[in-house]
């Protein structure tokens, strides 16, 4: 069956682990008269509706689509698995198109946080989906990703917090105390996305890594490059006025870099933070867990002077 548009709408992707600066990235590329960067998390046989965390339930389109093909078919005979990948693929699509129209932006791309244990999958369905789509690999060293992560998490945590649980939170985020359960999840789902990036920089033919962390030293040259990247105009002035509209000042609400306020999405907005908030054995089993990605990736396993 063929597809309802002719080409993929989807033109590129942004793909990083969570607290990775994909929302500073996505406000840049926003920024740009000829960008648009959304998220509808797309892809990902994933739902978890129990977590009183967020809102809304986390759910893919993938898997509201496998729900959805069930309802589509008489009871005696079951949809094939091109027909659910095509109505996916159909609503993507979709959607793209109808917020590109929305904008007015020519060309429409996403932020992509894979959900947990679907990293790889994601990888691959972005391929069948559009094989010719530029591929932004946005990485951060994964120690800051964690201490990002769990001040984020705990703040939303003491939110909702009964008084003699909300104690106990405040004084570990005060006391910047990571359990070491924590920083076993996110040193795990830090490595599968550095993997699942990894692999989307083999099989996509226009792929580009971009480090959080040379973004901060040198966001004018890096953003360039990025805009060259997907083809859209990189001269001196529209890039210095993205980076402006997308400013850690602006973002936090008037907040200096490197001033830090601990129950806000952008917390500090530096690199190296994790060197005092990890101990050193944790620091070391991080480096264990993590060394093949933090090597290929450019980081050190020793703390920032």
């Amino acid at each position: 069956m063929p597809r309802i548009f002719e080409h993929p709408r989807m033109r590129f992707v942004v793909f990083a682990c969570p607290k990775s600066g994909t929302t500073w990235l996505q406000r840049a590329l926003c920024a740009h008269p000829q960008l648009h960067c959304a998220e509808s998390r797309p892809l990902g046989r994933y739902l978890k509706v129990d977590d009183s965390a967020y809102a809304t339930p986390h759910i893919a389109l993938e898997e509201y689509v496998s729900i959805l093909t069930r309802y589509l078919h008489p009871s005696d005979r079951a949809p094939s698995d091109a027909f659910g990948r095509d109505l996916l693929f159909d609503l993507m699509d979709t959607i793209a198109e109808s917020v590109r129209r929305e904008s007015g932006k020519p060309i429409y791309g996403e932020k992509l946080t894979p959900f947990a244990g679907v990293e790889l999958d994601t990888i691959a369905r972005l391929h069948q989906y559009n094989p010719d789509l530029r591929f932004i690999n946005l990485v951060r060293d994964g120690r800051d990703v964690a201490v990002s992560g769990f001040a984020q998490q705990t703040s939303n945590a003491i939110k909702r917090a009964d008084p003699q649980h909300r104690e106990s939170l405040t004084r570990a985020l005060e006391s910047r105390s990571i359990p070491d359960e924590f920083l076993g999840l996110w040193t795990s789902m830090w490595t599968a996305c550095v993997r699942a990036g990894l692999e989307g920089e083999r099989v996509f033919d226009a792929s580009f890594r971009l480090r959080y962390e040379d973004m901060l030293d040198s966001g004018q040259e890096r953003f360039g490059a990025l805009l060259d990247f997907l083809g859209v105009a990189c001269d001196h002035d529209t890039t210095r006025a993205c980076l402006d509209a997308a400013s850690f000042e602006r973002l936090a609400g008037g907040r200096a870099r490197g001033q830090e306020s601990r129950s806000s999405f952008f917390r500090k907005g530096v690199a190296g933070d994790w060197a005092s908030w990890l101990t050193p054995a944790q620091s070391a089993r991080f480096a264990a867990s993590a060394a093949g990605e933090l090597d290929t990736l450019g980081y050190t396993d020793q703390a920032p002077a």
